[in-house]
């Protein structure tokens, strides 16, 4: 298996450019981990944020989404709620504008799934804590016959279910996850934060993820390049950004192929590390094509990632690497503060 994607949404464009929606912003209040979170507000507005899957998934693909939720008051039913309605819309697994997969809590605090073979219950969460971060994992598989559903809250599971029908009809390509509701009428107050998505594409991650943190860490230090001309200051200083990048404020510009920037940043604690994710926010301000791709500098040598094409707009593209470049192993905490992160101009 292999990790896909992660949100902090400490860097909030890597969210942004895909979709807020109604009511959900990217707040500095009650982050899970690092300084911001997803925050969804309610106010009878849809209120979701939309993950893409890059490239979608076909039908019978297993998909994982892994994330930290708050909910900011208890799970009970309102007094004209009958037994096991929705109260809570957590997550849902979309393709080609159809939803196919919608998990949540009931009235009475079970874990929910809504699919084309009707309403599936689980496990009671009840007394499901409020104003606290829990970690949701679901395991997901959209087929006409042979779907299934797996949830785990704080690693215990609480649903699982197979051999049912859980796709809702159109081609079953998975092109989006959303946390939140469609639907303004099951808007809700809660927080989310460390969001990832996995599949079965590789062999460096088995199965549930478990609990993880999605650490963002920024540019600290010049590194070995500084080729590009920065608008300001030291070419670090003007990709330093936390939260919303300024844009034209501050940026290292180029014209020249192959010329690289690389930065020292932040350290990250001694831990586990299942990937690195590379964030590049670009874009091109003259006709023709331009392309960027991301650098790692480790012990002297440069290691590259896959080449991004420019538009006139700035694009937010990101790069998941399981290993250490340098070697192939697993990373290390070690390894990733000892490495300089930047980019490369390839045309």
């Amino acid at each position: 298996m292999a990790i896909r994607g992660c949100w902090s949404f400490d860097d909030t464009q890597v969210l942004a450019d895909r979709g807020l929606s109604g009511s959900a912003v990217i707040a500095t209040t009650q982050p899970r981990t690092g300084a911001q979170s997803l925050k969804l507000q309610g106010g009878g507005t849809p209120n979701r944020a939309i993950f893409p899957t890059f490239g979608g998934y076909a039908v019978g693909a297993t998909i994982g989404f892994a994330f930290g939720y708050r909910p900011s008051w208890p799970i009970s039913a309102p007094s004209n709620t009958p037994a096991g309605a929705w109260t809570y819309h957590i997550v849902s697994f979309w393709g080609e504008g159809i939803q196919h997969c919608s998990i949540g809590l009931d009235a009475d605090g079970k874990v929910q799934a809504v699919v084309a073979a009707g309403t599936q219950t689980g496990a009671s969460v009840t007394p499901c804590a409020y104003e606290v971060y829990a970690h949701w994992e679901v395991k997901y598989v959209c087929h006409d016959s042979a779907g299934s559903i797996v949830v785990k809250i704080n690693g215990v599971e609480y649903m699982n279910v197979s051999g049912i029908d859980t796709r809702t009809g159109g081609a079953g390509t998975l092109d989006a996850i959303q946390i939140g509701s469609q639907q303004g009428s099951n808007s809700y107050f809660a927080y989310a934060d460390d969001c990832v998505l996995w599949d079965t594409s590789g062999s460096d991650v088995t199965d549930f993820i478990g609990d993880m943190a999605v650490l963002y860490r920024k540019a600290s230090g010049a590194g070995n390049y500084a080729a590009w001309t920065p608008s300001a200051g030291s070419n670090y200083q003007n990709v330093d950004d936390l939260g919303t990048p300024d844009e034209d404020t501050t940026y290292n510009s180029s014209s020249t192929a192959s010329q690289k920037d690389s930065f020292a940043i932040d350290d990250i604690a001694a831990g586990t590390v299942i990937a690195v994710q590379s964030v590049i926010r670009a874009r091109k301000d003259d006709a023709g094509s331009r392309s960027v791709r991301p650098l790692f500098r480790i012990g002297g040598s440069d290691y590259v990632g896959a080449t991004v094409s420019l538009s006139d707009g700035y694009v937010t593209s990101t790069e998941v690497f399981h290993n250490d470049p340098s070697d192939t192993n697993d990373w290390t905490s070690g390894d990733v503060n000892g490495a300089e992160h930047g980019y490369e101009l390839v045309a």
